[in-house]
C-alpha cells in the first residue's frame, strides 16, 4: 500500500478567529472541512450498506400496495377415474376494514425510519470526519509553532556559541543550548508522527486522498446561542427523530391488531374448464371471509401488547432526549470553558513574551543565567502549544455541536434528506430512489 509523503505541513496554518458579541452567534472559520465530510458521506461503506437497506424498505411499500390488486389463482387436476378438471379464479378485495391500508402505512413508516437511520449514519460520519479534520488542522498549526521554536533555539544557540568563542560563556551553557535545540527538533518529529496518524484517521473516514497540504478556508460555522442549540437538538437530532418514528410504528401496530380479525369483502369470479360436467362453467359473486384464532381470546392480548410497545417507545424517546440534552449541555459547557481558557492563555503568552525579552537583556548584564533564558523560551513554546490546543478543542467542540443539530448537513450535501423527512407523510414515496448526496466530493 502506498504511503503518504509528508512535505512542509508546517506551511499550512489554520487561522482560528473566535468572534464574540453580546447576543450574537459564534463564528468559526474552518479549512478543508467541506470536501472531507462530502467524501465521507459519499464513500464510506456504512452509508452504502444503509442505502441498500433503504431501497429494500422502499420495495416493501410496493409489496404492501400490491394487496389492493386482484389475486389470480388456477388449478388443474387429474382424477383416478380418468377425468381432468381445471379451474381459474380471480378475486378483488372490496373492503378490508383497513387490513390493506394499515400495512401500507406501516411499510411507509418503516421506510421513513430507514431514512432516519441513514441520517444517523450521515450525522455520525460528519461529526467524526469534522473532528478528524479539525485535529489535522490543529496539528499543522502546532508544527508552525514547533518550527518557530526551532528557529528561536537555533538563534539562541548561535548567540551563546559566539559568546563562548569570546570567552564570555561557558562550554556548559553552549551544550545546554544545543540540548534544548535537539529537544525542539525531537518535538517537531513527534508532531509529524502524530500528523501521519491523523492523516490515516481522516483517510479511513473519507476513503480518498484529500488536499491536506493547501486546504482552503471553505466554510464559516455559525454556532447559535445555547437556547437555540437546545431547540434545534430537540427538533433535528437524528436519534430523537428515529425514536419518534418508532412511536408511530408502534401506534400503527396497535391499529392493525384492532382490525386484524375483521372480515374482508371480496368479489370472486371463476371459470371451470377441461372435463367439467356442468352447463355453467363460469361464476361470480360477493363473498365475506374472515377467521378468528382461538375464539377471539387472543385479540385483546395482542392489542394490549401493542399498546405496551407504544409506551415502551415513548419511554425510549424520553431516555434519548435526556442523553441528547446531557451531551449538548456538556459540549456547551466545554465551549464556554475553552473560550475562557483561551483568553487567559492569550494574556499569559503576551506576558511570557515580554518576560523572555527582559531575560535576554538581563542576561547580557549578568543578572539572569543562561538556563533561565532557555527555560523562559521553553515556557513560551509550551504556552503557544497550549493555546493552539485550546483553539483546536474549541473548534472541534463547535463542529460536534453543529453536526448534532444538522448545521453541517448542507455542507455535506445531505440536507435534502432532512427536507424529505419533513415532507414524507404528504408526498408520494419514491421507493427506489436514494437520498440526495452531493457529487462535488468525488475526486
Amino acid at each position: 500500500m502506498p504511503c503518504f509523503i509528508i512535505v512542509p505541513f508546517y506551511s499550512v496554518c489554520l487561522t482560528l478567529l473566535l468572534i464574540h458579541a453580546a447576543g450574537a452567534d459564534v463564528v468559526i472559520p474552518t479549512s478543508g472541512l467541506r470536501p472531507a465530510i462530502q467524501a465521507a458521506v459519499n464513500n464510506h461503506p456504512s452509508v452504502q450498506a444503509k442505502i441498500a437497506e433503504l431501497e429494500s424498505a422502499g420495495f416493501d411499500i410496493k409489496t404492501a400496495e400490491s394487496g389492493r390488486y386482484p389475486t389470480l389463482s388456477g388449478q388443474v387436476s387429474t382424477l383416478d377415474n380418468g377425468d381432468n378438471q381445471g379451474a381459474a379464479a380471480i378475486e378483488q378485495p372490496v373492503w378490508a376494514f383497513g387490513k390493506i391500508d394499515i400495512p401500507i402505512q406501516q411499510a411507509e413508516a418503516e421506510y421513513k425510519a430507514a431514512r432516519i437511520s441513514l441520517l444517523q449514519i450521515y450525522r455520525e460520519l460528519i461529526e467524526n470526519t469534522a473532528a478528524a479534520n479539525a485535529r489535522l488542522q490543529g496539528l499543522t498549526k502546532k508544527l508552525k509553532v514547533a518550527d518557530d521554536n526551532i528557529v528561536k533555539h537555533q538563534q539562541l544557540f548561535e548567540r551563546i556559541k559566539r559568546r563562548q568563542k569570546g570567552k564570555m560563556a561557558t562550554d556548559a551553557d553552549m551544550q545546554l543550548a544545543l540540548s534544548r535545540l535537539m529537544q525542539a527538533k525531537v518535538s517537531r518529529e513527534t508532531l509529524l508522527e502524530e500528523l501521519e496518524v491523523a492523516i490515516e484517521e481522516l483517510r479511513a473516514l473519507t476513503l480518498t486522498n484529500l488536499d491536506i497540504e493547501n486546504p482552503e478556508e471553505d466554510l464559516y460555522l455559525h454556532i447559535p446561542e445555547p437556547v437555540v442549540i437546545r431547540e434545534l437538538a430537540d427538533a433535528k437530532h437524528a436519534d430523537i427523530l428515529y425514536d419518534q418514528e418508532k412511536i408511530e410504528l408502534a401506534k400503527q401496530e396497535v391499529a392493525y391488531e384492532k382490525i386484524a380479525s375483521t372480515p374482508t369483502v371480496l368479489i370472486k369470479a371463476g371459470h371451470e374448464f377441461l372435463d367439467f360436467a356442468g352447463d355453467d362453467r363460469s361464476s361470480i359473486g360477493l363473498f365475506i371471509e374472515g377467521s378468528v384464532d382461538g375464539l377471539g381470546l387472543g385479540i385483546a392480548s395482542r392489542v394490549n401488547a401493542a399498546r405496551s410497545n407504544v409506551q415502551a417507545a415513548k419511554e425510549s424517546l424520553k431516555t434519548t432526549r435526556n442523553k441528547v440534552n446531557l451531551r449538548i449541555n456538556s459540549l456547551l459547557s466545554s465551549l464556554k470553558f475553552q473560550d475562557r481558557i483561551k483568553q487567559s492563555q492569550l494574556t499569559s503568552i503576551t506576558a511570557v513574551t515580554k518576560t523572555l525579552d527582559s531575560y535576554l537583556r538581563q542576561y547580557e548584564t549578568g543578572r539572569k543565567s543562561w538556563l533561565e533564558v532557555l527555560n523562559m523560551q521553553r515556557e513560551l513554546t509550551n504556552q503557544r502549544f497550549g493555546l493552539v490546543q485550546t483553539e483546536n478543542d474549541y473548534e472541534t467542540t463547535g463542529l460536534r455541536i453543529c453536526a448534532l443539530i444538522g448545521e453541517l448537513d448542507e455542507a455535506a450535501g445531505v440536507a435534502g434528506l432532512t427536507d424529505d423527512l419533513s415532507n414524507l407523510e404528504t408526498q408520494k414515496v419514491d421507493t427506489v430512489s436514494t437520498p440526495p448526496v452531493s457529487n462535488k466530493s468525488r475526486f
